[in-house]
């Protein structure tokens, strides 16, 4: 099932790929909404029971979300370790929000204490600082 990925403190925003590069914007863009749709994989449980999954995109079915220098950006797996960390995220309750209503944060596998933000509507891997807290939750919205 695809998903979008709605921003906690700009509500109107939502994680898309452009350029190969994650970005936090408008879904008004028309022809462009499948840049928007991911299919969120789920990959296993954690020793503390989270799920770990991955960003699959819908328009480009080959590639997925991973940090590379703290950036997310869309590439296509190549089968190895590093990618597969690089694009594995722990699912938990959001840093702000509600996790009731459907807030979560994704903390990245293989930097523990980095969750998937935005900044200055870009979309990195950061570390987990209270002040950034809303800008790191997120909302599954089901297509």
């Amino acid at each position: 099932m695809a998903i979008r990925l709605q921003s906690f403190n700009f509500p109107k925003f939502f994680v898309r790929h452009q350029n190969f590069e994650g970005e936090l914007m408008e879904l008004n863009s028309p022809g462009f909404a499948d840049d928007f749709a991911w299919e969120e994989e789920f990959l296993r449980k954690d020793g503390d029971g989270f799920s770990i999954v991955r960003f699959r995109s819908k328009n480009f079915p080959d590639k997925f979300l991973r940090h590379s220098d703290f950036r997310i950006v869309l590439t296509a797996d190549d089968g190895s370790q590093l990618f597969r960390n690089d694009s594995s995220f722990r699912r938990r309750n959001g840093l702000s929000g509600d996790p009731e209503q459907g807030w979560r944060s994704y903390e990245s596998v293989n930097f523990p204490g980095h969750f998937i933000r935005h900044r200055n509507f870009h979309v990195f891997v950061d570390d987990k600082a209270p002040k950034l807290a809303a800008d790191a939750t997120f909302k599954r919205v089901d297509l």
